[in-house]
């Protein structure tokens, strides 16, 4: 599956890392490979794209590849290190196809300790914006509508858990390093400057 991978022959990787995990989902290599076969079914889809020969019931089969062998890793690994990229990934993935409950569901359960929790907790608020912005009426033509219409949607039974966990999640980041990338400090001040904008929605 490695060897694939460099090779990028992503679809070869997919599939044989897949094989893997589903042959041997006790060993201690099914979570790395689950990880490896979700990034290249992802790499695969994102190869196709750009060569613009993107079959939609090919794009299809592996996102629903994707989502099973995330669902099966979540199930079986919880809290195994390789689980939270997972979680980010397909997270991404539904907020693409606007699935928003379902991508908060993935930030929300991503680990603390994960490495890239920055990047993930910001992809989280625009996941919860979109949402919100997703039930704003047609007719709300003036910014005031909008907001009134984000407001509402805050309110939502179905919604407004999911906004109290986004906010406890933003405020939970914590500062990184001060010899922490350049790209994580960036991603970090974002959450913080998108947490603000968050709460100013909230009136």
């Amino acid at each position: 599956a490695y060897h694939y991978q460099l090779l990028e022959q992503y679809e070869a990787a997919a599939l044989t890392a897949e094989y893997v995990f589903r042959q041997f989902p006790d060993s201690a290599q099914a979570p790395a490979m689950a990880r490896l076969a979700v990034n290249c079914y992802l790499n695969a889809m994102s190869a196709l794209r750009k060569a613009q020969k993107l079959p939609p019931e090919e794009v299809a089969a592996d996102s629903r590849r994707v989502k099973a062998i995330g669902r099966a890793l979540e199930e079986k690994f919880p809290t195994d290190p390789a689980t939270d990229p997972v979680r980010h990934n397909l997270a991404f993935l539904f907020s693409v196809e606007k699935n928003y409950p379902e991508a908060l569901r993935l930030y929300e359960a991503i680990q603390p300790s994960y490495a890239d929790l920055p990047r993930a907790r910001l992809e989280e608020g625009s996941a919860m914006y979109s949402l919100l912005r997703s039930q704003v009426s047609d007719q709300a033509k003036t910014q005031q509508q909008v907001v009134d219409g984000i407001q509402a949607g805050i309110k939502k039974p179905e919604v407004s858990p999911l906004w109290v966990r986004t906010l406890a999640d933003l405020t939970a980041v914590p500062a990184p390093p001060v010899n922490a990338a350049v790209e994580t400090l960036q991603d970090y001040l974002k959450v913080k400057s998108q947490l603000a904008q968050l709460y100013q929605l909230e009136g």
